[in-house]
Order: C-alpha cells, then structure tokens, then sequence
C-alpha cells in the first residue's frame, strides 16, 4: 500500500513540473544519471548498475512575457509546488541521494534467534551476516576479473547462467566492471525458510564502494565515476542443502546407481549430470533497491 502511495504522489510531481510548459516560453531539463547497477550494469549481471536515471529540473524562465498576469500565476504555481514537495509528499520522495545514511528509510529487522534455531541451531543471526557479506565480495570480486569457476561455486547454476551470458557480452564490447573499497553499511536478516529441502535465507545488506565500467584497451571510465563511492541496497537470497545424514549417498535418478562421491556432478555408469543441494549458501538472486 505504501509503494502505490509513493507511486501516485510521484505520477502528480511529474504531471505538475509539466505544467509550467504551458505557462513558461521556456524550460530547460537536465537529467542525471543517478543508478547503479543490478547485477552488473547496463549489460546485467554481478555489478550494480541498472534501472532508469533520475531527473534534476532546472527551469530556466527566459524570453519575452505576454504580462504580468501569467508571471503571478507562475509564481502562484511555484509556491504551491514546493509546498506540496515539501510537506504533503511522503519524506522517501525527496530524499539527499548524498546522505550516507540513506539506507535508514528502508526498515527492515532481523529474524529473531528462535526462528534462526529452527532451521540453523548452530549458527548465529550476527555471524550469517558476516557470512553472507564476505560471500557477496567474493562474487563481485569474481564478476570483476571473469573468474566463471568461483561464480559457479557462489552461485545458483540458474544465476551462474545468466551471469556467464552477461559477462561474454560485456567482455565483446571490450568493457570490465571495476569494484574495489567494499565498506559494510548494515546488514539484516529478515527470513529463513524450508523450500524443496533447501534452507532460503533472504539477506537486506548496505554497502559502499566503488563501481565504474572502464574499456579494458584505453582503460577509460565508460560509465559510472571512479571519483567517488556509490551506496547499494540489495535483497539478496541465498541457498543451501538441508543437511540431512540419511539422504548422503543418493542414487542417480536416470540409473538408479549408488552415488558414492560427494564431490562428483556425473554419474559414473550412465554419465547424467547429477544436481546435488549445495552445502554451503550459495546465491540465488539479487536485487538492487536503491530505486
């Protein structure tokens, strides 16, 4: 409900900074680009970039006016616009994208210890955290310097799919995405879950650092800046096996054959790829919310 509130107040300040077309010889819009990439920028992926810019308007009020009359309906118009911006919209619309504290309007809280137990008794909310913040540098670490190997051990093969495909293109337009100065903002724990004997654990982390696009023949900035850092909010899920003792050794599902090696993907008699449950947390998807 929230969100579609947001929503419809962001559709009346577009509607209403358009209106000034009608009254104004001239308007003058400046856009920015204020993103960072999803997965791994304009071209998808580990990275952080991604989804649309924003719009800083500057009205530039030029040329030759028919009266008076029109210049006090404008100046009418104005007040009341920054009126409604700044009091009757919600506070998240107009927000200082410089705070470093940005990431306080999302409020999310950690599972409790209880619920943890259930699924992991052994492991604490603060060391998942840790955990699973460590895990996410190693895989932009191995999104930046193409590592597919280390991907595929820190990923969903779903995930590692698509991030492979992103790479390649990416690595054709002579691109590579540099990250580097990773400072850990917060990090909460919001759920853990049973899905098809796995355990899902939904992971709110905010992070700082740096994440630009440079063309690896001129090592030129091709998109971002490498001037100053940007502040990523994600929702992250990661996976794992559900550690159960009497499911070790399972057969293959094509032969029925004993499948004696825990490290083996192929069945040694008929040669299927055999899908094992992870055994430690993997990623399964991530999303940039900073929009």
């Amino acid at each position: 409900m929230k969100q579609q509130i947001k929503k419809y107040f962001k559709l009346i300040l577009v509607l209403l900074l358009f209106i000034p077309l009608l009254l104004a010889p001239i308007v003058k819009a400046d856009s920015g680009w204020d993103s960072s990439y999803d997965s791994g920028g304009s071209f998808g992926g580990g990275g952080s970039y991604g989804g649309g810019g924003s719009w800083d308007y500057d009205y530039d009020y030029g040329g030759s006016s028919g009266g008076g009359e029109i210049d006090d309906i404008f100046l009418l118009y104005f007040i009341v616009l920054i009126i409604i911006i700044l009091i009757i919209c919600p506070k998240e619309i107009v927000k200082d994208k410089d705070d470093p504290n940005e990431y306080l309007r999302y409020e999310f809280m950690d599972i409790t210890p209880q619920h943890l137990d259930e699924y992991l008794p052994l492991e604490s909310i603060e060391f998942l955290k840790q955990e699973m913040y460590l895990q996410f540098i190693e895989i932009q670490n191995a999104w930046m310097n193409f590592e597919y190997d280390k991907l595929r051990e820190l990923c969903t093969d779903h995930l590692f799919n698509t991030y492979k495909t992103q790479l390649e293109t990416l690595k054709l337009k002579n691109g590579q995405n540099i990250m580097h100065n990773f400072n850990y903002i917060d990090a909460k724990i919001t759920n853990i879950e049973e899905i098809n004997s796995e355990i899902v654990l939904t992971v709110f982390m905010c992070v700082e650092f740096y994440d630009y696009v440079i063309n690896t023949k001129t090592n030129k900035v091709i998109r971002g800046t490498n001037s100053n850092t940007i502040l990523n909010n994600y929702i992250m899920t990661f996976v794992k096996g559900k550690d159960d003792k009497k499911k070790k050794g399972k057969k293959c599902p094509n032969c029925g054959a004993p499948n004696k090696s825990v490290t083996s993907i192929e069945c040694p008699y008929c040669h299927s790829t055999l899908i094992t449950k992870a055994s430690r947390f993997v990623l399964s998807s991530k999303k940039n919310i900073n929009k």
